[in-house]
């Protein structure tokens, strides 16, 4: 098996050749492949299906392009894989992810499940090791997921017992037990009795608990986990959560955890109990394998742009000052505005285009859509005063910068609202269009040297 062929989100892989000759080979079969009829690459997905195939690698007659997926995918199971890597080099996905994650509200939630997906049942693909994310990426769903289906407690329910009680009767007697264990052996105070007993501990609730113990083990060993700066945030959720479950024994049998059959009324734990089964299948059940780093990933893909709007929206939650930040909101002909503030006015569009810093080539086109956005009835009625005469429009795109320090903002800062204090600085008016603004929003970005948590 050859090396991933390796792409960067929105380059091209040139199908006349290849100056690195490792992939020479690969890539002359993928051309075969492609001429032979066995694979067609189809570029974007369309319409309402989100999941690309082949990372949305598209085919010219000269080249293979990619698009705006990061991940990777097989191309020819077990023969020829690809890559696509960040376009940001030194982004990290991770703690965007985290943020993502961290906004729970069942609308947000839903949107963003649809673009991301782990291909579970596949072979996995070697790949460098600083691409080699599924695992966490698992586990911060998982401990994400989890603390919002447990955020108002544990679901309880009834489970049958069989227990030799001391001094009372419960549920019924069970004679021949009781016989055997209590006459015969004339411990008189003691009856074996069989009952429902309403409690926590049933078997969801050990199932997640397992996949939790499973959870810390693999954070603790990862590398790329326990130096990052989402490990002191992992650990202190996971505390909580392992005092939440505390009543909750973690033992479950591997037949028990394959045949769980989702009680109507514990819905809400659907999505958690299949992840936790993920989890527990992708460590092969074992607990020493948790302990383990990994060296290859299975099939993965994440859409950059929802991510960075996903982020976005999290930022602006924190940012904005005495405004509500109204996300995806619904124009006319399914059209959607990614965010607006209601109360000043304002719309704005997240657009993962780092190249906004240095120039505003392309840009003709996002002026024309948010236009729309402007004079959208349906938008426009989202605000205070729906009768403005102009509405300033917001282009929020992505920088990163390796030295970047958080800005420490004082009230009066924050007393000045969205467009004040330091904010105002990063603002820049796109001409000659009235009332349209970009603004930088800076994505966390690795750092070369991360400080160990422990």
């Amino acid at each position: 098996m050859s090396k991933p062929i390796k792409f960067t989100e929105h380059c091209c892989l040139s199908k006349s050749g290849n100056e690195d000759s490792d992939f020479a080979d690969a890539l002359g079969q993928l051309i075969e492949l492609e001429q032979s009829g066995s694979i067609k690459f189809e570029g974007q997905p369309n319409g309402d299906n989100k999941v690309p195939k082949y990372l949305g690698i598209e085919s010219t007659w000269e080249s293979f392009i990619a698009g705006y997926y990061i991940g990777a995918t097989w191309l020819k199971e077990n023969e020829i894989s690809a890559v696509v890597m960040p376009k940001m080099g030194n982004i990290d996905y991770l703690e965007m992810f985290s943020a993502a994650l961290e906004i729970n509200s069942e609308k947000e939630s839903k949107y963003f499940l649809n673009y991301f997906g782990i291909e579970f049942g596949r072979p996995e693909i070697q790949v460098d090791e600083n691409f080699n994310i599924i695992t966490p990426l698992i586990l911060i769903q998982y401990i994400s997921l989890l603390k919002t289906v447990t955020k108002r407690g544990l679901k309880k329910g009834y489970i049958y017992r069989e227990e030799n009680l001391q001094s009372k009767v419960k549920g019924h007697l069970l004679f021949q037990r009781h016989l055997q264990k209590n006459v015969t052996m004339k411990r008189e105070d003691r009856a074996f009795c069989a009952f429902q007993e309403y409690t926590a501990d049933i078997p969801e609730n050990r199932l997640l608990k397992k996949a939790l113990v499973f959870a810390d083990r693999a954070i603790n060993s990862i590398e790329s986990l326990r130096n990052h700066r989402i490990y002191a945030s992992l650990k202190l959720s996971i505390n909580q959560l392992f005092s939440l479950f505390s009543t909750v024994s973690d033992e479950i049998e591997i037949h028990e955890i394959k045949t769980l059959k989702m009680n109507k009324l514990f819905a809400g734990y659907k999505e958690a109990v299949e992840l936790a089964r993920l989890i527990l299948r992708r460590f092969d059940y074992s607990l020493q394998n948790a302990e383990t780093e990994e060296k290859a990933t299975l099939p993965f893909w994440i859409d950059m742009p929802h991510l960075y709007e996903m982020y976005v929206y999290k930022w602006l939650k924190e940012n904005v000052i005495d405004d509500e930040v109204l996300f995806q909101v619904k124009g006319y002909q399914g059209t959607a505005a990614d965010y607006v503030l209601p109360k000043q006015g304002i719309i704005l569009d997240a657009k993962y285009k780092p190249h906004y810093e240095n120039g505003n080539a392309g840009i003709i086109d996002d002026i024309r859509a948010m236009s729309g956005y402007a004079r959208d009835e349906d938008i426009l009625h989202t605000f205070e005063n729906p009768n403005a005469a102009t509405v300033p429009c917001v282009i929020l795109y992505p920088t990163a910068n390796e030295d970047m320090k958080s800005i420490e903002e004082d009230e009066t800062d924050k007393n000045e609202g969205f467009f004040g204090g330091k904010n105002l600085a990063k603002i820049k008016k796109i001409r000659p269009y009235r009332d349209f603004y970009k603004m930088q929003v800076e994505v966390p970005v690795v750092q070369k040297k991360e400080k160990n948590h422990e």
